[in-house]
Formats: structure tokens, sequence, C-alpha cells
């Protein structure tokens, strides 16, 4: 491969047989002029900033956090659940109306979608403070590591922070 520049410093990369024709209608098209670079040059200059990095990796958390959520949770009743705040919201929206309502059990449809019926409100609200308390966490889990992004200065420390 040959590795090009032109005057604003834009990458062209091109096979090894490319001819000067082609790098004259390249150049005539783009209105700029090509300059030809070493692999290194160009590794250097299609290589994200250490700020890149930062940002990535902060997304990596986000994405293991997500993903952690969407492992599920299991119950100490033994009820494996969707650990995700929606679903752990409508769990508990349906929990509210059967307060409000005057009844003493629920159905509830676990991760696996298997429906559990007449789970007692009380085994139900245990639930949901075990659910949210996985939520908290699983996010003071993903602050924390968050806030170890911002002070990295290497890839190296950067390469340290894991879910």
């Amino acid at each position: 491969m040959k590795y090009y520049i032109d005057t604003s410093n834009k990458p062209f990369v091109f096979e090894d047989n490319v001819t000067s024709e082609i790098i004259a209608k390249v150049e005539a098209t783009h209105n700029t002029k090509l300059t030809e670079i070493t692999l290194t040059d160009y590794e250097a200059l299609i290589a994200p900033t250490f700020a890149e990095l930062q940002i990535a990796k902060i997304n990596e958390i986000k994405s293991a956090y997500q993903n952690q959520l969407k492992l599920g949770y299991i119950c100490s009743n033994t009820i494996n659940m969707d650990a995700e705040q929606d679903k752990v919201n409508t769990l508990k929206n349906g929990y509210d109306l059967a307060v409000k309502t005057n009844q003493t059990t629920m159905d509830i449809r676990d991760y696996n979608n298997v429906v559990h019926t007449a789970i007692a409100l009380a085994d139900v609200d245990t639930m949901i403070i075990e659910l949210g308390t996985n939520i908290s966490t699983q996010l003071a889990k993903k602050w924390q590591l968050e806030a170890q992004v911002q002070p990295a200065t290497t890839q190296a420390e950067l390469d340290l922070i894991v879910w």
C-alpha cells in the first residue's frame, strides 16, 4: 500500500501499483496536492487522540453497565428477574396498582418469560427492593470506573479500567 496526505492532512491510501495519472486525477478531483508519507506517519495520523480514547473508555463502561443489567438478577426468592430500570419500574407500577386496589398477591413475568402466579405483595416488594439495590450497586460501580477515566494520562492507565 502507498500512503498520501493532501494539503489539509487528509489521508489517502492506494494500492502499490497506483500510477501518477491516478494520483493526478485524485488531486484534480479534490483540488489538492498529495504528498506520499510512510506507513508510520499514516498510522500516527489516523490514531485516535487520547481524548477520543477516554471517550471510548467511557462508552465501554456505559455499555458494560447496560449489559450487566440485561443479564437479569436472581432475587432472594430464586425468581430470575429483568434487572433493567424500565423493567423494574414496570414491576413497581404493577405492585403499586395491586396495593391501591387492595390485592394481596400479583402475577409476575420473570426474565425467562415464565409467569409466576399469586406472588405475595410482600415478596414482590422485597424483589423490588433487591432489584433497586442491584441497579444502585451497578450504577455506583459505573460511576466509580468513569471517575478513573479523566485522571488517566496513558493508554496503559485506561486499559486498567475494566468492568
